[in-house]
């Protein structure tokens, strides 16, 4: 069995706990202007599996608490700093 991805690993780390639908954003920002590539690559693979898309390069949306989560985990484990909030509906 060859090694798992960075994305393999953020999914197994998300599906344990609470899971719920909803609009989540997750925000991050890797240090010193780094932007790995790979980690573009494997957060394709995250938004195949749970529903999401960008909001702006720094930004994505997931359609659920479990997808926010794998997002978080992947981005952490390239270095980045990561803070996730749930959207409420548009009030106007």
């Amino acid at each position: 069995m060859g090694r798992k991805s960075k994305a393999d690993l953020a999914i197994e780390s998300a599906e344990d706990g609470e899971d719920r639908e909803g609009e989540f954003w997750v925000v991050y920002d890797f240090s010193e202007g780094r932007n790995p590539s790979r980690f573009y690559v494997n957060l394709r693979t995250l938004f195949k599996r749970y529903g999401g898309g960008f909001v702006q390069l720094s930004v994505v949306e997931m359609k659920s608490l479990r997808g926010a989560k794998a997002v978080r985990a992947l981005a952490q484990s390239y270095g980045a700093k990561v803070m996730v909030r749930e959207v409420t509906p548009e009030i106007i």
